[in-house]
């Protein structure tokens, strides 16, 4: 389960796919994040704000950075099952439900950016140039960064944007 299909969350659907997952699941309060995530191999979505799959997963990847997101990513994991955090959430401290990833026995681990992963990542999309095509939603050349960013702040019709620096 991918909680969160903005453009990480697809970036980590579009991982789980060419890695070869048979079944892959996104959720997200917004339908267009779904469609991206269907484009790049999510085999189901759900928009969570009107239902969500009720049933456990070998593996959640919380993808939303939302502290109010947590327990549901929680619940979501199966018994002994795998709770990877991604999204980032604000500065401070964040409430997690400890009580219920220790009676689950899940294995919690965090995800940030790092150089060492740069060239994987970068391997993947040169081997798979559908994944950058089905994220991309928007090209604004350099001249119109203001539109760039306007275009980028709507989840409702952009994934990721991209400034052209070479167009004027």
């Amino acid at each position: 389960l991918v909680q969160g299909a903005g453009p990480i969350g697809a970036l980590i659907v579009a991982a789980l796919a060419v890695r070869g997952a048979v079944r892959i699941v996104a959720t997200d309060l917004h339908d267009f994040p779904l469609a991206v995530a269907r484009r790049l191999g999510a085999t189901e979505t759900w928009n969570a704000r009107h239902a969500a799959p009720e049933e456990e997963f070998d593996v959640v990847f919380e993808a939303t950075g939302v502290e109010e997101a947590l327990p549901s990513a929680v619940a979501r994991a199966r018994r002994g099952g795998i709770l990877v955090q991604v999204g980032m959430f604000p500065p401070g401290m964040v409430a997690v439900p400890m009580a219920q990833i220790l009676a689950r026995e899940l294995d919690l681990r965090g995800s940030f950016r790092f150089d060492g992963e740069f060239a994987e990542a970068l391997t993947m999309l040169a081997a798979h140039p559908r994944i950058a095509d089905g994220l991309v939603t928007h090209e604004v050349a350099f001249a119109a960064f203001a539109d760039a960013f306007a275009a980028a702040a709507d989840r409702r019709s952009a994934a990721k944007v991209l400034l052209r620096i070479d167009a004027p």
